[in-house]
């Protein structure tokens, strides 16, 4: 994976991202009306990893530090981490059977993992719970270990799906009698109003993002700025005029987040790379309220091409002011001049949508048939697709990546089906554009 994602970000940015690596060719964004047709897949190849995820999720979960100097969280944030691993369980049971294939899991179950399921390994080892749920708490560590590094293998389809039914149903009925005893002991010593997390426990996963907002490291990397290459800074740019945006608060396991999705133009005559988008945040008085910035979902902007953008992370100012705050908003776009002794990049393509598919969480799960239309033979596993979904008014709801399901070359003219993840969604899509792309080195 070329990138490194923060928390919000994530959200945003589906479980296909690969980096993209071929030729400068121009291109358009390709349009396609909704419509639904059977998907057809090629089969992935074996992994050929060694490290089973169980060793490596293994060595995450140990202590580095001395358990006695780490914070204690309170019953209240104590009883939902335990009721975190448990709401994760019953999140995927209700995937298990729907006969999904590896790339419809990686869209709806894998996302879910990597936002609510990955952080608790590290939080399981940077806090000791209150005393009373200490016994439960380790139970809730042991489930969790067992549990994650199954459902990985499951989703990459190393795992067939009766023998992690089989698994899960194990792992089940033990949460079950873990969260019975936690629901017990928040109602009777703490009286905790636990009946606003029943029956799916849900709204307990707002622990997760609550406990990493507290850790300073955890923290310094959710704010990361992906924005300046150390080779040479970038310019503010005119040629790329942003043509669509839209702020909106995306409802995540009973936390908002606030999202920045876009659409721009490169009106000008010479290819860009490196392209930022830094959006600046006014109230309704006008006051600068703070920043948020964000990158292409392509690696360049070819002349006359339209991209989608997020600009999601905030750099400066307070998250929850600005996203109850901001009336009004200033976009400035940075780029670098696309040299051409350096990588290139290969956006001759036709998409055409064939499918879509819409889970219990709202997202969506596209797939299509990507053509090579341009005059060189390129690898089709390095082929990054980024789609822009618009509603009735034609205004953008969200922005999505993915990928080429081919392994091997892709001759001029060939055609393959291609997938990609459209997530926290601002509205209801019925058209969409799409641009693919991969790089060369010139």
């Amino acid at each position: 994976m070329k990138k490194n994602i923060s928390l919000s970000t994530l959200i945003l940015i589906s479980l296909f991202f690969f980096s993209a690596c071929s030729a400068a060719v121009s291109n358009p964004a390709i349009e396609a009306d909704a419509q639904l047709l059977a998907p057809t897949h090629t089969p992935p190849p074996a992994s050929t990893d060694t490290t089973t995820p169980l060793e490596a999720f293994a060595e995450a979960l140990t202590p580095t530090i001395d358990p006695l100097a780490l914070p204690v969280l309170n019953a209240e944030q104590s009883y939902k981490m335990i009721a975190t691993v448990h709401a994760n369980i019953l999140s995927v049971a209700a995937w298990v059977n729907q006969g999904l294939n590896q790339y419809e899991k990686q869209a709806v179950v894998g996302s879910v993992a990597e936002l609510s399921m990955a952080p608790l390994a590290e939080l399981f080892g940077q806090y000791t719970p209150d005393p009373a749920f200490d016994a439960l708490w380790q139970t809730a560590k042991e489930i969790h270990t067992a549990f994650y590094p199954q459902l990985q293998t499951w989703v990459s389809s190393e795992m067939e799906d009766e023998n992690f039914a089989g698994a899960l149903n194990a792992l089940m009925a033990r949460s079950t009698e873990m969260i019975d005893e936690a629901d017990n002991i928040a109602r009777q010593q703490f009286n905790l109003n636990v009946n606003q997390y029943a029956p799916t426990y849900s709204q307990a996963m707002e622990i997760v993002f609550e406990l990493q907002a507290t850790q300073p490291g955890v923290a310094a990397r959710m704010q990361e700025s992906p924005l300046l290459p150390t080779e040479e800074a970038l310019q503010e740019n005119t040629d790329l005029v942003v043509k669509d945006l839209t702020p909106y608060l995306y409802d995540f396991a009973g936390s908002e987040f606030f999202i920045v999705v876009g659409m721009l133009e490169n009106t000008g005559e010479a290819p860009l790379t490196h392209v930022r988008v830094e959006v600046r945040y006014y109230d309704a008085k006008r006051d600068y309220i703070g920043t948020s910035q964000g990158e292409l979902a392509n690696q360049a902007a070819l002349p006359g091409g339209l991209y989608a953008f997020t600009a999601s992370t905030i750099i400066d100012g307070d998250a929850a002011i600005i996203r109850q705050s901001w009336d009004t908003y200033q976009v400035t776009v940075y780029a670098q001049p696309l040299a051409a002794e350096t990588t290139q990049y290969y956006q001759d393509f036709s998409l055409t949508l064939s499918d879509t598919q819409q889970d219990v969480l709202g997202d969506y799960l596209i797939e299509g048939t990507l053509t090579n239309l341009g005059t060189e033979t390129i690898n089709g596993s390095e082929i990054l697709v980024s789609v822009m979904a618009f509603d009735a008014n034609e205004k953008l709801v969200g922005v999505g990546e993915g990928l080429a399901l081919l392994e091997g070359p892709l001759a001029p003219g060939m055609a393959v089906p291609f997938t990609a993840a459209l997530q926290s969604v601002s509205g209801n899509p019925v058209r969409y554009l799409f641009v693919a792309e991969t790089a060369t080195e010139n």
